[in-house]
């Protein structure tokens, strides 16, 4: 077990089941991975409420590394839309960058 700090956030993310939106938006999440099995791995989640263009959303951030056959890691943020619902890829070169942008989206209080 190593002892030096992740440099991503851990918390656990609760959905309400009892919202149609947010119950759609976690089935489309579970058969997302359940089709790309082993090729993402997430390194951080968290749920955020934006707003965009004068509309609020309530977004599903996750970290990942794609774990594709290439030598060179990929990284990239995922979107989750509970409102959209819609899905956004932002890749980046590096885990560093990907860390930055997770992190940028700012949640309105």
């Amino acid at each position: 077990m190593s002892s030096t700090a992740s440099p991503f956030p851990s918390q656990a993310i609760t959905f309400d089941l009892t919202d149609e939106k947010e119950r759609f938006i976690v089935g489309v999440i579970q058969r997302f991975f359940g089709e790309h099995r082993r090729l993402y791995r997430v390194l951080a989640m968290r749920r955020v409420e934006v707003v965009a263009d004068g509309k609020r959303q309530r977004l599903v951030l996750q970290a990942v590394r794609e774990q594709a056959g290439t030598r060179r890691p990929k990284w990239q943020v995922i979107a989750w839309d509970i409102d959209g619902p819609g899905v956004r890829f932002y890749p980046r070169p590096t885990k560093a960058e990907v860390l930055t942008l997770f992190r940028s989206f700012e949640a309105i209080r």
